[in-house]
């Protein structure tokens, strides 16, 4: 449920960003809204240093499969963990799939 509330936010996000002259109450609510949109801009990474557009857009490009494969390393990692301490709990794959997803979602709204 969490996860749907997230994408209803993202949408509205999106929203926020068209040229359309909507309601005050709506624009409140989907300004609110935009921090959920994955806007690199609106972070500032200009204190970086990278001004060039092409870094720029390879960053938010790239920043996805990045976060994908960290998660894969991680559930790895805790197969491995668990293999060597039988205490520490291995991550699940309907877990980890759920996460994944929601990730590839965000990058499409985006």
């Amino acid at each position: 449920a969490l996860s749907m509330v997230a994408g209803l936010f993202q949408q509205l996000g999106v929203f926020s960003e068209l040229r359309v002259p909507w309601p005050m109450e709506f624009r409140r609510i989907s300004s609110a809204s935009t921090m959920m949109v994955a806007d690199f801009d609106v972070i500032g990474l200009g204190c970086t240093g990278v001004r060039a557009a092409l870094p720029k857009y390879m960053t938010s490009v790239l920043f996805f499969p990045v976060m994908l494969a960290v998660m894969g390393l991680c559930f790895a990692g805790s197969h491995a963990a668990h293999a060597l301490v039988p205490s520490v709990q291995p991550w699940e794959r309907t877990h980890v799939a759920n996460t994944a997803l929601s990730f590839l979602q965000l990058c499409f709204i985006t």
